[in-house]
């Protein structure tokens, strides 16, 4: 919540970030599980996160 962010030390907004991050991860994980037949190519975490590749064409 906004009022908690303003109690915060750096320690737990480091964390708090580190955490979000990892989230993040593992959602790209998750998506590379059920799109990685379409590439011929390798997906990793921050392919999806940077958005590359380009999804193939049909």
């Amino acid at each position: 919540m906004p009022w908690q962010f303003g109690r915060m030390t750096p320690r737990e907004i480091r964390l708090r970030s580190e955490g979000w991050q990892r989230e993040q991860e593992r959602q790209a994980q998750l998506v590379i599980w059920q799109v990685q037949h379409h590439y011929k190519s390798r997906l990793r975490p921050k392919h999806i996160l940077h958005g590359y590749p380009k999804p193939p064409k049909e």
